[in-house]
């Protein structure tokens, strides 16, 4: 018995040992597994929605705090683990230490004593009062109306704390109704049970025709930690700092991105009875004044910003209608007198300058609009921060009220008319005239008057009499509900379309040289558009075939019919926006058509004048580099479409590239007035394999964009770094960023890499083009195996990112370039080409550069004129590739196969306008040694046929 004890308690013991090391085991395991977790630099941040952190139906993550942890993540190396929670949970989590970080927490003692605070706040929660339409009688001008309202607050809550203290300070009484989430909020206002309520800022109220009334207060938030973990606090603190310290402003626009709301103005009680007695309200404006107001004296029509706003303004206020009286007048002395009379209650422009408001008795509204300002001066030079003279028309008083407000050192001379404050700024009476940028260029046609913006903008308010706070009150609640960015622009549109002329004031009869142009370029972009629309015909009859084929034979197949329709809407789209570009097309190849029949009339009348016969000619050479540059444009995406573009690699440096892009391009941008800022790695001994021209032209369009984009004294900023290497490839990011225009949301992930599509795709945009740029730029940078990324808004710029991986060349050595000279006097030249045109010009280049020319007229003239001359008759043979009788390709074979030792030798160089890379490798096939592309350039020819002579006799040694 007692044996069998002992045995039993042997065998207890044995099991109690197993349990024993299991669970040693499996604490010593674990314990790596934590360090590993948090050794990694893994925190755990407490999710929850809230205004700072949201989470839209796909997943993905966005809001204030959600991007300021993003931030600091980039200083601190840290990853982030979301761990889910709610408001009632997260602080009890944070202090058994299940998260490590919260953000979006107010300061309190009692919570200070259970978790760390970051020492600087992430930001502020600022208070509102908001309610909806109904609540007219609400209004912060009279607090009194709060009074015994009801006033829906979450309770016990430092919202209600704000509340508190601001009843407190006016001396008001509210009930409190206690609300703790939006859709409460919305059911009790519709049921009146609240009669408003308070929330911190938030756009999500727009969405529901909700207005802030009046601010009550605000506090500081903070990032609060896990008080077991000082070091995260530590890390923490010193990224925010450097956030802090490299943009001061950083808190500021993540406020202005995701909480600032847009407000739905509507009128108070008292703004509708006001209203109801006054009537329409009655606006006096100048019958000529630019962009702002115009009135057409053939038809009496009125256009311009005003009729903009009106429009805008007559039902942009939520249950209430507006009516406005126009009245014209034809000076501003009329305009201001009408004011002071009462004939009108406002006048429609006026400059920001409240002394000479309130000089002449009447008050300003919020900002209507903002004009930028040039001087106009006939010195070489014009310095804005010197004490600068200035003629004004007498008359003048908003100009004048911009000048003493933004230029008081200036002095201003003031003259009877505008005509004559002019002549005496050409007199060097005065330094300067002042304009808005919309009539600048009305003074440019005067070749010894040039413009300078100035730095400093007129805003454009209202102008209404003292004593009309109601009346200034509904003037600004339009501003407020309405995108008033909007008219900034529209001034500029509307000066451009009001000096819109006509063609038959470039068009002249019986002009030869004019018509050969016009005709030339003409049936070169027929044939382009020609084909365009029988591709596009073609695609459309082949898709409907297809679709109606399909439909017959598979009608019981209800999905495969829905991809079937769904393939010939995507085909009368695409055909839609290519008859949209060809319509596009016609505008934009007539601008540099009608420029160069412009320029000839003018170089035909202009005489003996030599200079302005040179600035003709250049004008001409402008307007043909546009032309050459919209056909490119349209060979290269067809290129693109078909995928018959060939993409050999070569051994290039990345150095050499961005400075002939940079040397290229920045003296384009700063005649434009833009400050370009560059900045790369060191790539200067490294030769990667890729095709320069594919790389230069994504770049070089991706820059053309950010200048014709961009805004007066704007900047564009150019990058090139190295996001990898290995030790046989590497991966660069090229980055052109700009403070442009921006584009909308919408444009960039639906239209901007659509071929062609444009931002604004009418005929009359400022912003010409084909609308191919982007597209070519996306194909080339997938088929060169890169990504591409956007980043903009609409009046704060564009950020384009390419990201391109490149294979090293480990052999490459730097190439030792030998210098030679063009020079092609004497040389010996067969010329072959079936255009008399063609032939002449070809003919004038080579005899100016000292060469010896003979010329014939197809390539069977070519093989029999060289196969009678003796050896040595011809030093270089120019040949064009489609002519009549035999072709270019057959003719340079046809030599080649010819029994004499220089028919092997000579230097057959093609002349063609098919500009390739795969029409050049044609040609090499056939046996020539170049390709020139038409037109043809000067520098080009020489270097070309120098080159290759140079060769010959290389060979020869």
């Amino acid at each position: 018995m007692k044996k069998y004890k002992l045995v039993q308690n042997i065998r207890n013991f044995k099991f109690c040992y197993f349990i024993f090391c299991t669970i040693i085991c499996f604490i010593v395991l674990s314990v790596p597994t934590f360090a590993k977790e948090n050794s990694d630099n893994v925190i755990r941040v407490g999710s929850f929605e809230e205004t700072y952190n949201t989470v839209n139906e796909k997943g993905e993550r966005s809001g204030y705090g959600y991007e300021y942890l993003q931030d600091i993540a980039g200083y601190a190396g840290w990853t982030y683990k979301y761990i889910t929670s709610d408001w009632k949970n997260c602080f009890t989590q944070l202090e058994n230490g299940e998260i490590d970080i919260l953000g979006g927490i107010s300061y309190t003692d009692e919570r200070a004593e259970n978790m760390l605070f970051s020492d600087m706040p992430m930001g502020e929660e600022k208070y509102y009062i908001y309610t909806d339409a109904s609540n007219m009688d609400l209004t912060a001008g009279n607090l009194d109306s709060f009074e015994g309202k009801n006033i829906g607050v979450f309770k016990d809550n430092i919202t209600e704390d704000v509340l508190n203290e601001w009843e407190l300070k006016y001396g008001l009484h509210m009930q409190h109704v206690n609300v703790s989430n939006t859709a409460e909020v919305m059911d009790k206002l519709s049921k009146h049970e609240i009669d408003c309520f308070v929330s911190v800022e938030e756009s999500r109220w727009e969405e529901s025709d909700i207005s802030p009334l009046t601010s009550i207060g605000e506090t500081e938030i903070y990032f609060v930690i896990n008080p077991e973990r000082p070091d995260i606090k530590e890390a923490l603190d010193s990224a925010m700092r450097r956030i802090k310290d490299d943009n001061p402003f950083y808190t500021d626009d993540l406020y202005r991105r995701y909480l600032s709301a847009q407000s739905s103005s509507f009128l108070s009680k008292e703004e509708s009875e006001w209203i109801g007695q006054h009537g329409a309200i009655r606006i006096g404006y100048l019958n000529q004044d630019g962009g702002i107001s115009s009135v057409d004296p053939s038809t009496g029509k009125l256009t311009g910003v005003i009729t903009d706003y009106v429009d805008l303004a007559e039902n942009c206020l939520q249950g209430q209608t507006l009516e406005f009286e126009l009245n014209g007048y034809n000076t501003r002395s009329e305009l201001l007198q009408a004011l002071q009379d009462g004939k009108i209650d406002l006048i429609f422009h006026a400059n920001q300058n409240p002394y000479f408001a309130e000089t002449n008795g009447f008050a300003l509204s919020d900002t209507l609009l903002t004009l930028n300002m040039a001087a106009i001066t006939a010195k070489d030079s014009f310095d804005e921060n010197k004490e600068n003279t200035v003629a004004v028309e007498k008359d003048d008083f908003t100009l004048k009220a911009y000048l003493s407000y933004n230029y008081p050192q200036w002095k201003v001379v003031e003259y009877e008319t505008s005509d004559a404050a002019v002549k005496a700024m050409q007199k060097g009476e005065t330094d300067c005239i002042v304009s808005n940028s919309g009539t600048v260029s009305d003074y440019l046609k005067n070749n010894k008057l040039h413009s300078v913006f100035l730095t400093k903008e007129a805003d454009v308010p209202f102008a209404i009499q003292q004593g009309e706070p109601v009346l200034l009150s509904i003037l600004n609640k339009t501003l407020t509900s309405m995108p008033t960015t909007q008219f900034s622009g529209a001034v500029v549109s509307y000066n451009a379309s009001s000096r819109k002329v006509t063609a038959k004031d470039f068009i002249q009869d019986n002009l030869l040289t004019v018509s050969l142009i016009a005709g030339i370029s003409f049936f070169v972009v027929l044939c382009i558009i020609l084909d365009s629309l029988k591709k596009s015909k073609r695609a459309e009859e082949k898709s409907k075939k297809s679709a109606e084929q399909a439909l017959k034979l598979n009608q019981e197949l209800e999905e495969k019919q829905q991809e079937l329709q769904n393939a010939l809407v995507e085909a009368q789209s695409a055909n839609k926006a290519k008859t949209s570009f060809l319509n596009n097309m016609s505008h934009d190849i007539r601008t540099p058509i009608n420029g160069i029949m412009g320029m000839l009339t003018i170089l035909k009348k202009s005489g003996n004048d030599g200079e302005r016969a040179k600035d003709c000619l250049n004008k001409i050479n402008e307007s043909s580099k546009l032309l050459l540059s919209l056909v490119n444009d349209v060979l290269d995406m067809a290129k693109l479409e078909s995928d018959t573009v060939v993409f050999s690699d070569e051994s290039i440096n990345l150095d050499q590239v961005c400075q002939e892009i940079t040397e290229s391009l920045s003296f384009q941008a700063e005649e434009k007035g833009l400050h370009v800022i560059g900045e790369h790695d060191d790539y200067s001994g490294i030769y990667v394999w890729s095709n320069a021209v594919h790389l230069k032209k994504i770049l070089m369009n991706l820059f053309t964009n950010s200048m014709k984009y961009n805004k007066v004294n704007g900047f564009i900023y150019m990058s090139m770094r190295t996001i990898e290497r290995l030790e046989d490839h590497m991966t660069c990011e090229f980055k052109i960023k700009d403070n442009g225009i921006g584009m909308s949301e919408e444009f960039i992930k639906n239209e901007l890499f659509t071929p062609f599509v444009q931002a604004d795709n009418s005929p009359r945009s400022d912003y010409n083009g084909t609308g191919l740029g982007m597209p070519i730029v996306k194909q080339l940078v997938e088929k060169m195996g890169g990504t591409i990324t956007v980043e903009s808004k609409l009046g704060e710029g564009s950020c384009f990112t390419v990201i391109l991986p490149f294979k090293i060349d480990t052999n490459a050595r730097p190439e030792e370039k030998e210098d030679f000279n063009a020079d092609i006097s004497g040389v010996r030249i067969l010329l072959v080409e079936d255009n008399e045109l063609n032939a002449e010009i070809a003919e004038f280049i080579l005899t100016e550069n000292g060469a010896k020319v003979e010329t014939v007229n197809n390539g069977l003239e070519a093989v029999q004129h060289f196969e009678v001359s003796e050896p040595g008759t011809y030093d270089v043979i120019l040949m064009d590739i489609m002519m009549p009788v035999m072709d270019g390709l057959t003719a340079a074979r046809t030599i080649r196969d010819l029994e004499r030792q220089d028919a092997k030798t000579i230097p057959i160089i093609a002349m063609t306008a098919n500009a390739f890379r795969e029409d050049a490798e044609r040609c090499m096939e056939a046996g020539m040694n170049a390709h020139l592309a038409k037109p043809l350039d000067d520098e080009k020819i020489k270097q070309t046929i120098s080159e290759e002579l140079r060769k010959q006799n290389a060979c020869h040694k």
